[in-house]
């Protein structure tokens, strides 16, 4: 028997990568998958749902004249997009309507779940459409404005990415450089930019022993860090392989890093409230407190680890929900930072996620089973989330920002991008559990936290024995080959059997807290 899964184009957050304080930065799982379980049948269908609607286009309603008039820029199909589709050239007409419902909207969400402030933009054929704040930057504070700043945490990556791609143009370097070609101090030497861009590297997904403030004495604190996985075998999401990255982007540049996305991508696209730098965040005061547990759980952008050079190239960016706006207009046909050619190669599909049609590619999540082809990446931090969706072949971008640790903004962009989109399902058929159990039964060995692991079928359900904690556990099913597991010192944990194919042995058991290989 098989399970048919329905998905929806909402992402949600994951236990994967919140081991400590802080590291939670871009721990939202692949858009569109949240599954709600419906009856056997014969096979599972991922139905995705992307068609843009007619959007027709009155000038910007924000006013912001930087951002032009509408039609000056790439329509639908011209952005570079990786998912074909054809779609046509969105319009925006009814954009105050449309604007309106997605206020209303938001200002429910936000009540509901007791958010204390948030940030969204909407472009639209390329273009700005407008903006819209809520509440305030903490309790008792002042009301969020368009000046205010956000912490974007792993929407950031897609800076890093974008940085590496600008050094590519100009013949600096190429993504087949291995690391050790400009930091000759690591053990992991071999792995490549690229691999660590679309977290293939085999990297782990924490630091052992960085204390070091700036980045590159943190990375190096780390030199012999041990890879989980041979460098290209699996995708697992890496906070520090980012890092390693924009030591990397550092070195060849010759440029900090903060200030080599300060002056090659946020002033070129005239993101002029974004900075890499904390201080200037604090001096100049109006930003978004971000909110952990509660209103009254504060947390200040003055706080260690967001001062932490580390932090940097994997979430260390603030700025407002226009500035997120702006960022999105380069990926739809605006060539102010670097060629469109470069731009969409960010977009394409490097690895598979370990879910049908949802690829990673550099810096980017891509959604290939919908047509048109969605990239976005969100982000959550100690206090904050974001979440910034693009559809470049329509033409169309939301960005969405929220000082609040327990609220997905996944929630107002998917409703936001909803405004604008059809409903059309597209179909991957793709063996599931039961069926899929065979694949993964069989001994694993991780050398970092779980040491030897058995999986087998047992009476009608799936099981790990732990062998060194010398219990037997059983794995609960969440989507394709991902598994949650109670694990008895570290909690509630995400794996997923990492398989070549569907018709293959899973080779991989990989988590946030190792990888485990095939016996």
């Amino acid at each position: 028997m098989r399970e048919r899964l329905q998905w929806s184009l909402v992402p949600s957050v994951s236990a994967v990568g919140m081991r400590k304080e802080g590291d939670r930065s871009g721990t939202v799982r692949p858009y569109g998958l949240r599954p709600s379980r419906h009856r056997s049948m014969a096979c599972v269908v991922l139905t995705c749902i992307v068609a843009l609607a007619a959007c027709s286009a009155d000038a910007p309603v924000s006013g912001d004249d930087d951002d032009g008039a509408a039609g000056s820029g790439a329509g639908a199909g011209s952005g570079g997009g990786t998912g074909g589709g054809g779609a046509s050239a969105p319009a925006c007409t009814d954009g105050e309507a449309r604007l309106a419902q997605i206020r209303t909207f938001t200002e429910s969400e936000l009540a509901a779940a007791g958010v204390p402030g948030a940030a969204l933009a909407v472009v639209c054929n390329g273009e700005l459409l407008g903006t819209a704040e809520f509440g305030v930057t903490r309790s008792g504070g002042s009301p969020v404005d368009a000046q205010t700043r956000f912490q974007w945490a792993s929407t950031t990556k897609n800076l890093t990415a974008a940085a590496a791609m600008l050094l590519e143009h100009e013949n600096a370097l190429s993504l087949s450089d291995t690391i050790g070609m400009e930091i000759s101090e690591v053990s992991y030497g071999q792995v490549t930019l690229d691999q660590l861009l679309s977290h293939t590297a085999g990297f782990p997904t924490e630091w052992v022993n960085a204390t070091s403030p700036g980045l590159e004495g943190a990375v190096l604190d780390d030199a012999t860090l041990a890879l989980w996985a041979p460098p290209g075998d699996v995708w697992n999401y890496s906070n520090p392989g980012y890092s390693v990255a924009g030591l990397y982007l550092e070195r060849v540049s010759g440029v900090p890093f903060g200030e080599l996305i300060q002056t090659r991508i946020f002033e070129p696209a005239n993101m002029a409230r974004a900075t890499m730098q904390v201080s200037e965040v604090v001096a100049d005061g109006n930003y978004a407190h971000g909110h952990e547990n509660s209103t009254d759980d504060v947390i200040t952008a003055d706080g260690a680890y967001f001062q932490n050079g580390r932090y940097g190239p994997m979430g260390g960016a603030w700025g407002s929900a226009t500035d997120l706006a702006r960022w999105a207009r380069q990926h739809l046909g605006h060539d102010d930072v670097m060629p469109s050619d470069q731009i969409a190669r960010m977009r394409e599909p490097v690895t598979s996620v370990g879910v049908p049609g949802s690829f990673y590619g550099r810096g980017f999540f891509v959604e290939g089973g919908v047509e048109p082809t969605v990239v976005h990446h969100g982000g959550s931090a100690v206090g904050y989330q974001s979440d910034w969706v693009v559809v470049p072949d329509a033409g169309f971008a939301v960005a969405a920002l929220v000082n609040a640790s327990w609220y997905s903004p996944g929630e107002l962009t998917y409703f936001a991008a909803s405004q604008f989109v059809e409903l059309e399902p597209l179909e991957l058929t793709v063996p599931m559990a039961p069926e899929a159990w065979s694949y993964y039964e069989g001994s694993y060995v991780d050398n970092v936290n779980f040491g030897e692991m058995v999986v087998r079928v047992s009476g009608g359900a799936l099981f790990v024995e732990l062998v060194s904690e010398g219990v037997t556990l059983p794995l609960q099913h969440e989507y394709a080959d991902a598994h949650r597991l109670q694990h008895p010192q570290f909690g509630e944990i995400d794996f997923m059997f990492w398989r070549d194919d569907v018709s293959s042995a899973a080779s991989y058991v990989v988590s946030a807290w190792g990888v485990a290989a095939r016996q």
